[in-house]
């Protein structure tokens, strides 16, 4: 069976802080929100990490989880743009409510990130 992509939603976020600023306060998000977020890889080199989000990981399945690509795409040492893109674990969203389910997260994880710090 094919599925054809919708779109992948996409948002570049805009933070006052360095990327190790970034790391600590993912890592807070993950402390603080352990049934949403997951820690899935990080590399320091590339400025890159990769979320696992679900609303509930105890009913893990692919149709549910969300991946989160964050990687900072300016070159400023207390500045940061963060291009954040979602995919369903699958692969590309490739139906409506996978692209919903990803857009919320995208937007959860922002709004998460602005009350953290």
């Amino acid at each position: 069976m094919r599925t054809n992509a919708i779109s992948n939603p996409f948002m570049v976020l805009h933070f006052n802080y360095s990327w190790e600023g970034i790391k600590t306060q993912l890592q807070e998000i993950i402390d603080r929100f352990p049934n949403r977020y997951k820690l899935s890889y990080r590399n320091d080199d590339d400025e890159t990490i990769i979320l696992v989000a679900s609303l509930d990981f105890r009913v893990f399945g692919e149709d549910i989880t969300t991946i989160i690509s964050l990687s900072k795409i300016n070159a400023c040492n207390n500045f940061s743009m963060l291009a954040c893109e979602a995919k369903s674990a699958s692969g590309d969203i490739s139906s409506p409510d996978a692209y919903e389910r990803a857009t919320f997260f995208i937007e959860s994880l922002n709004d998460d990130m602005m009350m953290v710090y």
